[in-house]
């Protein structure tokens, strides 16, 4: 019972992704269509910077703009190092320059030379309109960006210099990557089965198949080798970025094609072990106090039946109950047979057969839930025992080509929307003890042209022969007859009292 009612949440919950997964492909287009437009606006046009005074790493020599704390290419730190200068020597009387030190003018002798210090400026130029800039020529601009590019980066640097082999990985990314695969085909087998037991709409399993296999690709490819080096570099900032790297290829390294094979070797099975479990369709039940009760019927994923013959005994016990939903969207299924050992049919046990056209109901049954054969379009006729004691709303809503049905004695009341769009239906029998005809009973019928309602009902509700081809009806002067019982129709209301003989003409019940 209590895996049921999980499954149950979990099939209401999954009902819920398709219109969650449009959401959420939306949100993510927009997001990503906003990053790529920041991204090209700035690579295609860059900060405005003209000239930035650079430093030089006393260790390698790398040549940086003015702020940074570490070399981006050794990691050595530069703080406190002064930006680096030049020296020009000017003749104070021809004004001649020279970048080499001198005491005396090349040109006019003079011994009169001024000394001008001045910082080194990086030049950038300017990039133009709607035009790619060259990254190379923007070293400043690349290194000014957040920790994770700039690490990134160097990582790119470094491991140029590195060589990594192509069957090269590290172990807690297949780990991880093992992991996401096996949740990923749990879900699989979860969706598989919501299909073949829930009979779930095969257009909302494609789409969250896709949206599953979207997100789960995603997960993947950002737990790849460079965001584990960016990781290990920032848990890491003392030591030098071509280290952390080396060390880590050399005591965290892999094969990668192990792990792949492991997680092609899931996704295998995944796939295969639906279509071994549910080859053909089965008839799956649960215990309850008297016999068993039919749960489910599971769709065959390669053969299907269009007969189904329920077993009146499961494991030597009576099997007494069809429970609520079983057949619920089978398309394919014509005919259904029932044994007699049945006592209760559930609340939309055969509700969206559309090829539904022949099936019993066991005399033990006194209900007939609501929903039970709603949408059943094939439906033509149904013989309903004399035990059945009530028909609760929408029990045959939308089954269109109903044309005959005999209700039982016993019923009191015809609840709201029973026979909703029984649009063949042409003849009625309310039989007597009948109290109520509740609202929208028979809405829709629109051939139905002859009805015929007992002295014993009191009310007819609202909408409950709405728009259907009925030209007369008698009933007792003291029921009350909601003002839109008839609406949309030409029907003419005569009395018992009266001798139902019309006392007026034919009027449209607006």
């Amino acid at each position: 019972m209590l895996i049921n009612g999980i499954l149950a949440i979990i099939y209401g919950l999954f009902q819920l992704a398709f219109p969650i997964g449009i959401i959420f492909l939306a949100f993510y287009a927009m997001k990503k269509s906003k990053n790529a437009v920041n991204t090209n606006a700035a690579i295609t046009n860059p900060p405005p910077i003209t000239s930035i005074a650079k430093i030089v790493c006393p260790k390698c020599g790398y040549e940086m703009t003015l702020g940074n704390k570490k070399c981006p290419k050794c990691g050595e730190s530069v703080e406190g190092v002064a930006p680096k200068t030049t020296k020009k020597y000017i003749c104070d009387d021809c004004k001649t320059e020279s970048e080499e030190e001198i005491k005396f003018c090349a040109k006019c002798g003079s011994n009169k030379i001024s000394v001008i210090e001045e910082e080194e400026k990086i030049i950038i130029p300017a990039a133009s309109d709607g035009k790619p800039v060259d990254k190379n020529a923007y070293a400043n601009y690349l290194y000014s960006a957040n920790e994770d590019s700039l690490i990134k980066a160097c990582i790119d640097e470094e491991l140029k210099k590195t060589t990594v082999e192509k069957h090269q990985s590290i172990t807690g990314i297949e780990v991880r990557r093992t992991i996401m695969t096996a949740i990923y085909c749990v879900i699989l087998l979860l969706i598989a089965f919501l299909y073949v037991s829930y009979h779930t709409n095969l257009l909302l399993i494609f789409f969250a198949l896709i949206v599953l296999t979207i997100i789960f690709l995603k997960i993947i490819s950002k737990s790849g080798l460079k965001k584990h080096l960016i990781k290990e570099v920032k848990s890491r900032p003392d030591e030098k970025v071509s280290y952390v790297i080396a060390s880590t290829l050399s005591s965290q390294g892999c094969n990668k094609f192990l792990g792949l094979g492991i997680r092609l070797v899931f996704i295998i099975i995944t796939i295969c072990l639906p279509f071994i479990v549910f080859k053909e369709p089965h008839l799956v039940y649960e215990k309850v106090a008297n016999g068993y009760n039919l749960r489910y019927y599971t769709l065959g994923l390669l053969k299907n039946d269009k007969v189904v013959e329920v077993p009146s005994k499961y494991k030597g016990e009576n099997v007494i109950g069809i429970r609520g939903d079983t057949f619920e969207n089978v398309y394919f299924l014509e005919k259904v047979v029932l044994p007699e050992t049945i006592e209760e049919i559930r609340s939309g046990a055969f509700k969206n057969c559309p090829q539904l056209k022949e099936i019993n109901i066991p005399s033990k049954v006194k209900v007939i839930a609501a929903n039970t054969f709603q949408g059943c379009t094939s439906l033509e006729k149904i013989d309903l025992p004399e035990t059945i004691e009530e028909i609760r709303g929408d029990a045959f809503n939308g089954c269109t080509n109903l044309k005959e049905i005999t209700l039982p004695s016993k019923i009191t009341e015809i609840h709201g929307g029973t026979f909703q769009s029984c649009s063949s239906l042409q003849k009625i029998v309310i039989p007597e003890g009948v109290t109520r005809i509740g609202g929208s009973a028979f809405r829709y019928c629109s051939s139905l042209t002859e009805v015929t309602i007992p002295k014993t009902v009191t009310e007819i509700g609202s909408s409950a022969f709405r728009e259907t081809g009925i030209s007369t009806v008698c009933i007792p002067r003291n029921t009350y007859v909601n003002e839109r019982a008839f609406k949309g129709t030409y029907a003419n209301i005569t009395y018992y009292e009266d001798n139902c003989e019309s006392t007026g003409g034919t009027y449209y019940n607006e």
